[in-house]
């Protein structure tokens, strides 16, 4: 499941990367992404785009692997919200892989340099405590920049890439 698929291209890099995807389902709000998305070609045999909130059921909940790349700070969702849905749609011993806002980016210490209002922005702590409530196990808990596509230290970066496993109860 990829929430928050924009037009497919999370689905095109992992086929381009070698990964092989028996099913794949992508949602989005916007239903002009979701007909982009719709209208590409994917390797893939079972694709499914659909425009809807991932706080809605979900056909076929719950997935081995849930993402959701870019969506959490603009979501308007508040984080335990957001990441206790996020957990009911992975199975057990499934994966969730996320990226957000990093609030603990040595940047802001800077008087200069203040935190973009139209996106929500959390520390560590609170990602940590959320998963934790959730019932999903950090596996890595990295700061991530996009544009460079580098890998840091959570306080070196504006955005934190968390990979997490759901407990099995």
């Amino acid at each position: 499941l990829d929430i928050g698929c924009g037009p497919g291209d999370f689905l095109l890099q992992a086929e381009n990367h070698g990964f092989q995807i028996q099913h794949y389902t992508g949602i989005d709000v916007s239903s002009e992404l979701i007909q982009f998305a719709s209208n590409r070609s994917y390797n893939t045999d079972k694709v499914n785009f659909k425009v809807q909130s991932f706080t809605d059921p979900i056909m076929n909940e719950p997935f081995e692997l849930v993402t959701s790349i870019g969506v959490i700070q603009k979501c308007g969702i508040d984080l335990d919200t957001a990441i206790s849905r996020l957990g009911e749609l992975v199975k057990p011993d499934g994966k969730l892989l996320i990226t957000t806002k990093n609030l603990d980016w040595e940047a802001f210490d800077e008087p200069s340099c203040t935190p973009y209002p139209g996106h929500h922005w959390f520390r560590v702590a609170q990602i940590k405590r959320a998963f934790s409530k959730s019932g999903l196990s950090i596996l890595s808990l990295t700061g991530f920049e996009p544009r460079q596509g580098i890998f840091l230290p959570p306080a070196k970066a504006h955005s934190i890439m968390v990979l997490a496993t759901k407990d099995d109860i």
